[in-house]
């Protein structure tokens, strides 16, 4: 599913530490949830992407812990070329059903703008 990602997205990737995963999985989440309907193919995706970045059952469980203003605060201090792969697959979990809720555009803007992620014009 993830063949074309460059080398440089894999180093980010890889570079993403225990608490950036923990954050991230949070945010992936919330892009599944947030228009109230939770399709197959985003829970199929999110599996995906959790491989393709390591995240492990202790890191979900872990991530339970963190409130909405630590992920921000953590999110915050990542490498832009961090935000932007986080912004780009929680973007992309909410356009695999083939719908774009609202709700979902609103979050993944808004998150993206909180974090202070990168314009990608």
């Amino acid at each position: 599913m993830f063949n074309d990602i460059s080398l440089l997205e894999k180093l980010a990737i890889n570079s993403f530490d225990a608490k950036e995963l923990q954050a991230s999985y949070q945010a992936l989440c919330g892009a599944i949830q947030v228009d109230g309907n939770v399709a197959k193919e985003e829970v199929m995706l999110l599996r995906n992407i959790k491989q393709l970045f390591g995240i492990t059952e202790d890191i979900v469980i872990a991530s339970r812990n963190l409130s909405y203003e630590q992920c921000i605060e953590i999110h915050r201090k990542m490498d832009d070329i961090k935000k932007i792969l986080l912004v780009k697959y929680m973007a992309q979990l909410c356009i695999v059903d083939g719908e774009i809720d609202f709700r979902e555009d609103h979050y993944v803007t808004s998150y993206a703008q909180i974090i202070g992620c990168p314009d990608m014009d």
